[in-house]
């Protein structure tokens, strides 16, 4: 839906033109992106870390673009090796690596290992959106154009900035199973089987530096 101004909003929806068709009317409230929704003004003091924040390549998601936080909007892909079985960079986008490997999802999609993952603001808090997509094969993802390969399930993450302290953005998304290991002064993801977490945060399932700089 496009159009809303920020503040209320009256949404009418009409079976037909004719005098006795159905239609109905709901009141709709659209917020900034920035925020805040319903929980009250936003805390102070608050450090902006989207600078810091890690990407699958290793590099950052960037700058902050104003007081709340905001930071453009950045998508990467990577893909799971057949060869070495891990996750590497996918630059090129118009065709697949010689050696990417071929997952089966639980619907009985067979798909490239190939994983579309985006990360921006809401909010304040960073966000991460981490889907099978085939890039050379799938339209771009949309409510109307799902990839081949989502299973229509969701495995939502919460803990914005939670990681490492609070009033700061952090530079990881924080738990997966809501718990957190207190002696490693860090959100747990050893809880999840291996395979839930590799389809939340798959280059972490690699122990190569970047992992290393992401759990620490």
């Amino acid at each position: 839906m496009t159009g809303l101004r920020l503040g209320e909003n009256s949404l009418e929806v009409s079976g037909d033109s004719s005098e006795d068709g159905v239609s109905t009317k709901l009141s709709l409230t659209s917020y900034p992106v920035k925020g805040p929704m319903f929980t009250g003004p936003h805390l102070q003091p608050y450090s902006c870390t989207t600078d810091l924040f890690l990407m699958p390549d290793g590099s950052n998601l960037g700058p902050s673009l104003d007081a709340d936080c905001s930071a453009a909007t950045k998508v990467q892909y990577i893909y799971r090796s057949a060869t070495d079985h891990k996750y590497h960079p996918m630059a090129d986008l118009t065709r697949l690596p010689a050696d990417v490997a071929i997952i089966t999802t639980i619907t009985g999609a067979s798909v490239p290992y190939v994983v579309r993952f985006e990360a921006g603001t809401i909010d304040r808090g960073v966000y991460n959106i981490a889907i099978l997509h085939d890039p050379t094969q799938d339209p771009v993802p949309s409510p109307f154009s799902p990839p081949k390969g989502w299973n229509k399930r969701i495995l939502w993450v919460n803990g914005f900035g939670c990681p490492g302290g609070w009033y700061y953005q952090g530079t990881a998304t924080g738990s997966l199973d809501g718990s957190a290991d207190s002696d490693k002064g860090q959100y747990d993801r050893s809880r999840l089987q291996r395979d839930e977490r590799c389809v939340a945060f798959p280059w972490l399932c690699d122990r190569h530096k970047y992992a290393e700089q992401s759990l620490h």
